[in-house]
C-alpha cells in the first residue's frame, strides 16, 4: 500500500519549498503551480518564453547559490499572490501578472548582498 506522508511543492524554481496540507491532482499533469515563477540569474542570454524549456542555469537556483536556503516562500490560496522572506527580512508580496509588485522581492534578494559572500546576481558556475 501506498501512503503519502508529505506534500511540497516550490512556488520559486530553486528556491526552497512550501509544504501543504492538500493538493488537487490531476491525471498526466505536474503538482499545480509548482515552480510557478522563477528569478532571472543572469548567467545566460536566454529570454525565457512561457512554455517553453530553458536550461536551469537560466535561473536563480540552490544549486548554484546554497543561500537561498534562507529564504521562505508561500503561495497564497489564490495562485496569483507570492510572499517571499529570509531570516533578516520582512515578507514582501509579488503578484502574478503584475511585474511592479516583484520589485520588493528583486530588492530583498539584493539586499542579500549584505550578507557576507552572497551575491545572487554574481555567476557561480559555468554551464558544463
Amino acid at each position: 500500500m501506498i501512503e503519502l506522508i508529505d506534500i511540497h511543492r516550490h512556488p520559486i524554481k530553486g528556491f526552497p519549498a512550501e509544504a501543504l496540507e492538500q493538493a488537487t491532482l490531476t491525471t498526466g499533469e505536474g503538482l499545480p503551480m509548482d515552480r510557478h515563477f522563477a528569478f532571472v540569474s543572469g548567467m545566460r542570454e536566454d529570454v525565457p518564453e512561457p512554455g517553453r524549456w530553458v536550461h536551469s542555469r537560466t535561473f536563480l537556483i540552490l544549486t548554484d547559490y546554497p543561500e537561498l536556503a534562507t529564504f521562505k516562500c508561500q503561495l497564497k490560496d489564490d495562485n496569483q499572490t507570492l510572499v517571499v522572506s529570509n531570516s533578516n527580512s520582512e515578507p514582501v508580496t509579488a503578484i502574478a501578472g503584475h511585474s511592479d509588485t516583484f520589485a520588493a522581492a528583486n530588492l530583498l534578494l539584493a539586499s542579500c548582498q549584505a550578507t557576507p559572500g552572497f551575491d545572487p546576481f554574481a555567476p557561480r558556475r559555468t554551464d558544463p
